[in-house]
């Protein structure tokens, strides 16, 4: 019979199972807890590589900027009905509003499902918030309103006072025989009877704007009130001046007649009532539409973001983040749509103080009303200007050098703070498409050109910061100098008004003559040329600006033409002018002419000698004793903040593109240089072209593939030698 074989286990052998179990549980465990870690971190902290060579993916410089420069809590509350926006709008907003809440501490975010019952709670907790801030100025307006409504039931007891006075009046006549002007003074009565009781309405219009509520909020609505009543109050207030004129004509005479006593009385009682409309009528036009009620018309009208501070509120509504659509497809190609609006927000809510844009025109019409509404042709030419103006919070006013000589003053707000105010000078009326002939209308157009040149002679001595829009002139031609761009010598510049820069080039179909310039910013020592480096910027109808020699001033070329025998200051231009003026060319398009403009030595400016280029916008500082500089902008174009360049588009792979970003990244950055803001000077959203990946150099290439090669084996063998050291 055999022995049976040794089933003990070796000595030691139950422990070291025990030892590797252990071991693999603590791996396990730290494993576990090393992607528990990781999970957690990862949803709080993030981190993003943007590998695109236009940085589409990153918030710009500009926008860093506004972001640094935020002192108050900022929340950012997008609005919107969710069964209507489409996934792409929502994605691209919320990676926006991501990427700013991670970029500072300060900003917040909130989204509002406005088909919910739950937003439609949260939009009525919205307005009270709003409405709780701003309560000081919502109650003054109910209290106004409340006076302009008892002013206007006050007028319509004034109104049965004149009427009576008029039939007073008219007895007196009769009785004196002067029977010839008995049906004018019928007339003037019956108007006052008659605007008498269509004021009842009026006076409740007023009243119900005063408790105007929207989604059962008081939010008083002046806009309503002035709308129904400033025009009838002003028609009443001519009504009544014109029976006190017709009054004061029967007043001489012996004290104690009948006629001059009845006119006397008339007289008295159209006055009062002439001026108790002008004081209501008045008392409206001083109104202007709170936050609270313009955010509640937005956000009833159509989705919107809001930025929203203690110290005010921007709305901006979906269609200006997506200009063509709510699509991704027509939107801009920056991956974060709307950054530019919103950061433009984000820095003006930042701003202690709003800068005041001032439009310096020579126009017969006005381009403001009242109450600072742009006009309907203003909003054909510079819609998208109004639109960035009304982003940033900045105030729009206007000097109508026509119908105001004397430059007003702006730079006091209603509380007496000192507010900057940048003035635009606009170009005067065209002269392309006048008629020589006409004698009036050129004598008329001269007085226009020489009104606006006294207004900028004006800031100029004043010390006022401007930007000027340079529009060429046919003044030196008879050797006169250009009335506009005179006082400009003064801070240093010298403007070649009198020849625009044309372009030539050949092409198949014969020489092309361009009328407009692209130009690129190139590296630059001034903050503005800096933000515009690479920018396409159009400028129609470019003039050279020059330095001269004075003392005190500063010169900087902002932007220049490269020097080139191809491009030259015309000056006989008015004839190729008027093509574009009657509708034959295009602006943006060169013009084929069978005896094209060409260069003349003796005539015409050639280019500049050592190929210095020629500067189209420049920017001058002048010192001033104990007192800050004064700044200024010249931009030799007359149109170049047009809307036809502001929003001009064009399809690169499939995607819309700005075609012309460095006019509205002048336009912004000029208005924060002339405020003095120059720490938002920075190249914004825009600078985005189409999206591309960047290439990779050789280097950088060849150090990729040594890497892929020597990682993994390298890690290995460093894996294993950690394992033999951890075992021993």
């Amino acid at each position: 019979m055999s022995a049976a074989p040794n089933r003990h286990a070796r000595p030691g052998q139950g422990l070291r199972r025990t030892r590797y179990a252990l071991s693999s549980a603590v791996l396990i465990l730290a494993t576990v807890v090393a992607a528990a870690l990781a999970v957690t971190i990862s949803s709080k902290y993030h981190v993003r590589w943007d590998l695109t060579a236009t940085r589409e993916h990153s918030l710009s410089e500009r926008t860093v900027r506004a972001l640094s420069a935020i002192q108050e809590p900022v929340t950012l509350i997008v609005s919107a009905d969710s069964s209507s926006l489409d996934n792409a709008s929502r994605r691209r907003m919320a990676d926006l509003v991501d990427a700013l809440t991670r970029s500072s501490p300060k900003v917040e975010s909130a989204w509002i499902d406005t088909g919910s019952s739950a937003g439609q709670a949260q939009f009525r907790a919205l307005l009270e918030g709003l409405a709780q801030r701003d309560a000081d100025l919502l109650s003054a307006q109910r209290e106004a309103l409340a006076r302009a409504a008892d002013g206007v039931d006050s007028l319509r007891a004034s109104l049965g006072g004149v009427s009576d006075a008029a039939r007073a009046l008219a007895d007196a006549l009769d009785r004196a025989g002067l029977l010839s002007r008995r049906e004018e003074l019928d007339r003037l009565g019956g108007v006052a009877r008659t605007l008498a009781p269509r004021l009842e309405p009026v006076s409740a219009a007023i009243r119900a704007a005063a408790d105007h509520a929207v989604a059962g909020v008081l939010i008083p609505a002046p806009d309503l009130a002035q709308e129904r009543a400033t025009q009838f109050l002003s028609e009443t207030a001519r009504a009544m001046a014109a029976t006190a004129d017709f009054a004061a004509a029967f007043q001489g005479g012996v004290a104690g007649e009948p006629v001059p006593g009845a006119a006397r009385a008339l007289d008295a009682a159209a006055t009062a009532a002439r001026d108790q409309a002008a004081r209501s009528a008045d008392a409206l036009a001083r109104l202007r539409a709170s936050d609270p009620l313009a955010i509640a018309r937005v956000l009833q009208a159509t989705s919107a973001v809001l930025a929203a501070s203690p110290s005010g509120t921007v709305a901006i509504e979906f269609g200006a983040i997506f200009p063509g659509g709510a699509g991704v497809d027509s939107a801009l190609p920056s991956a974060f749509a709307g950054e530019e609006l919103i950061s433009t927000a984000l820095a003006s809510l930042s701003s202690p103080v709003r800068p005041i844009l001032v439009f310096v025109h020579a126009e017969a019409g006005r381009l403001l009303d009242d109450r600072g509404v742009p006009s309907a042709a203003a909003m054909r030419a510079f819609r998208r200007l109004f639109d960035r103006l009304r982003f940033a919070r900045v105030d729009a006013a206007e000097w109508a050098v026509i119908d105001t000589p004397l430059r007003p003053d702006y730079s006091l707000d209603a509380s007496g703070a000192r507010r900057p105010v940048i003035w635009l000078i606009l170009p005067p009326p065209s002269r392309a498409g006048l008629d020589p002939r006409q004698a009036a209308l050129v004598a008329e157009r001269q007085e226009r050109v020489h009104k606006l040149g006294a207004a900028l002679g004006t800031l100029v001595a004043d010390a006022q910061n401007f930007l000027l829009c340079v529009d060429p002139s046919d003044r030196p031609a008879i050797g006169e100098n250009d009335p506009i761009v005179a006082p400009l010598e003064a801070l240093g510049m010298r403007v070649e008004s009198g020849r625009p820069l044309l372009r030539r080039e050949s092409s198949p179909q014969g020489p092309l003559t361009y009328t407009h310039h692209i130009v690129r910013g190139t590296e630059n020592s001034h903050p503005i040329g800096r933000a515009l480096r690479g920018l396409a910027t159009a400028l129609p109808w470019a003039t050279c600006i020059e330095p001269i020699r004075v003392e005190g001033a500063s010169f900087w070329s902002v932007l220049a033409l490269p020097s080139s025998a191809d491009t030259w200051g015309e000056a006989q231009w008015l004839a190729l002018r008027d093509l574009v003026a009657r509708g034959l060319a295009r602006p943006l398009e060169p013009v084929a002419l069978a005896d094209p403009p060409a260069p003349n030595e003796g005539r015409d400016r050639l280019a500049p000698p050592g190929g210095a280029g020629w500067t189209v916008v420049a920017a001058a500082e002048r010192s001033r004793v104990g007192q800050s500089p004064q700044r200024a902008i010249v931009v030799g174009s007359p149109t170049w903040i047009d809307d036809l360049y502001l929003g001009a588009t064009e399809t690169i792979v499939g995607r819309r593109a700005l075609r012309f970003p460095g006019n509205a990244e002048l336009l912004d950055a000029s208005m924060a240089w002339l405020a003095g803001h120059d720490e938002m000077i920075a190249p914004g959203p825009q600078v985005h072209d189409v999206p591309r990946i960047r290439p990779i150099d050789p280097g950088a290439l060849t150090a990729l593939r040594w890497a892929v090669a020597l990682a993994p084996p390298l890690l290995i063998l460093i894996a294993g030698a950690l394992l033999r050291v951890w075992r021993g």
